[in-house]
């Protein structure tokens, strides 16, 4: 059963927390993504940000849901961080296995995320 909905004050800062974890994610995926970093490290980010990726605090932003565009957000981004916490293993590994892969093209080893740029820079 959901707890209480959460109050205004706890909604606000329910949603300055839920910033900071989503800047600090993006970060940590341009960095990887961009070749700056060799490993996608989420597991230290859902940490610090645990008490947003809780099965009992969605079912509470749910509860709270009540035709405010705003509340009913926090409730979808509640419910996808949980899903992400569960998840946050699988994509990790996902991102090492494509930092890892090679494609051989005309004998020339490409790295598999660059594979895209290559294609388009050669049949410019």
């Amino acid at each position: 059963m959901p707890s209480n909905p959460p109050t205004a004050p706890e909604l606000d800062a329910y949603r300055a927390e839920a910033d900071r974890f989503i800047a600090e994610l993006d970060e940590e995926y341009y960095l990887h993504y961009a070749g700056l970093k060799d490993r996608l490290e989420l597991e230290a980010i859902y940490e610090r940000h645990a008490d947003l990726t809780e099965l009992e605090r969605a079912q509470s932003l749910g509860a709270a849901v009540d035709g405010d565009r705003g509340v009913r957000e926090l409730w979808h981004f509640a419910c996808e961080g949980y899903v992400g916490k569960l998840t946050r293993g699988h994509a990790e590994r996902l991102a090492a296995l494509e930092a890892e892969l090679e494609v051989t093209v005309d004998g020339e080893a490409i790295p598999f995320r660059m594979l895209r740029p290559t294609i388009a820079k050669n049949s410019a």
